[in-house]
């Protein structure tokens, strides 16, 4: 867990309180801690209280595009979140496994064979990816990225768990979600478009320093007010 209070008491493994110390608990703090699982990387500032409580806890994601099999503009026409391995197939099964972290090794093992079964070799890169890309949940902001270049977001309108779907009609046949309305990244609009990592994305990864970024952009292409 994480604390946003001001002091730090009560220190554990691999948890982190906002002054950079391992912790448990604020002691002398009220406040509810963070669930790990369910925060990103932050600033200290930003724990502390920069953030704006009005607003819903969301997921923020990057989405890796790779233009040798898709484009940005192809999934905003299909409407649709989506990522590759079409030869895979149906992963409804293994999208299930992915919703529990202690399942993660199995889930990691069952996609390496599928891969070698598929494709006759296995990188680990599906496995890994595509662990990733199953944690979308509904409600998240999913920012599509050509190598590092910022081309759209869209919010989930469904997570993994409930609106994975296969459409063995294109190369990035793994599916979220149906009817999504991507918005495409209007550079003239945005105070600051965050930075998306430097080496790109393999299939999904969280949005962590950028968040905010994220957010505010993502209002402002939708004149949304104070709602996400």
């Amino acid at each position: 867990m994480l604390c946003v209070g001001p002091c730090v008491e009560s220190m554990v493994r691999d948890s982190k309180c906002i002054h950079g110390l391992d912790e448990r608990f604020c002691a002398r703090c009220n406040r509810r801690p963070i669930q790990a699982e369910k925060q990103f990387s932050q600033s200290p500032a930003a724990l502390a209280g920069d953030y704006d409580h009005s607003e819903p806890r969301v997921n923020v994601w990057w989405l890796g595009v790779d233009l040798n099999y898709t484009s940005y503009h192809e999934l905003k026409a299909r409407r649709v979140i989506a990522q590759g391995w079409p030869k895979l197939g149906d992963l409804k099964r293994y999208v299930g496994m992915a919703q529990h972290s202690s399942q993660r090794a199995e889930f990691e093992d069952s996609i390496a064979k599928l891969c070698v079964e598929r494709y006759g070799a296995d990188d680990g890169r599906a496995a890994k990816g595509l662990w990733r890309y199953f944690q979308i949940e509904a409600g998240d902001l999913v920012v599509a990225i050509e190598g590092t270049t910022v081309r759209g977001v869209t919010k989930a309108v469904a997570g993994a768990a409930t609106g994975y779907w296969l459409d063995v009609r294109f190369h990035y046949a793994q599916c979220i979600g149906r009817d999504q309305n991507w918005v495409d990244w209007d550079y003239s609009r945005i105070a600051r478009t965050p930075a998306a990592p430097a080496q790109g994305v393999l299939a999904a990864a969280r949005v962590q320093n950028e968040r905010a970024a994220v957010i505010a952009a993502w209002k402002q292409l939708n004149r949304s007010g104070t709602s996400i």
